[in-house]
């Protein structure tokens, strides 16, 4: 609120207060240009991880109205963040706010990539057993094609880990021979062994 404790002139009309006494008038608001921050972020998510969007703005308070959308679908949310719980794939894609107040809008968009979780259903080597002589042996993972970065590794009997493909051939022979494990893993994901 604005008190007068004179004679002024707002906007054209004279405003007198009697007996120097203050009078309120009309709040007189200036409402700031849209201007961020802080602007959304792109960000890579592991799966069924949560993950939040938000913007800060350079001037604090409820002058703003905000609108969401995803992949150029608008979402429910009058609101400066948003949360995506237990992300998928589904989640994956590009996410805008829109910014608006009386004087004029900004917006701001971030990508989100989703990695997927890995699915290994199995393993299996080619060639079992004791050996006579040395013998070549072909290790196997059967996973999912499902867009997961799979990071596939062999710990050999003297406990060097090497990373490896899938498939993977190695010799058994007398300096290799004993317990090989071998790991299927991601950066989201544990590591699944087998012995």
């Amino acid at each position: 609120k604005v008190k007068v404790t004179s004679v002024y002139t707002i906007a054209g009309e004279t405003v007198e207060c009697p007996n120097s006494l203050g009078m309120a008038v009309f709040d007189l608001d200036i409402f700031p240009l849209v201007e961020f921050d802080k602007l959304l972020q792109d960000a890579t998510v592991c799966e069924g991880n949560n993950h939040s969007f938000s913007v800060d703005m350079k001037y604090l308070g409820d002058f703003y109205n905000y609108s969401w959308n995803k992949n150029g679908f608008d979402l429910l949310n009058n609101l400066s963040s948003i949360n995506l719980l237990s992300v998928n794939n589904a989640d994956a894609g590009n996410d805008r706010l829109d910014v608006t107040n009386r004087c004029n809008s900004g917006f701001s968009a971030a990508d989100l990539i989703v990695t997927p979780k890995i699915k290994v259903n199995g393993f299996s080597l080619d060639n079992t057993g004791s050996f006579c002589s040395a013998a070549n042996v072909t290790a196997s993972f059967n996973v999912d094609n499902n867009g997961a970065v799979y990071i596939y590794q062999v710990k050999e009997p003297d406990g060097t880990i090497k990373t490896i493909t899938n498939p993977y051939t190695f010799t058994v022979d007398a300096s290799h021979q004993g317990i090989w494990e071998f790991f299927a893993s991601s950066s989201c994901d544990a590591p699944v062994s087998f012995k």
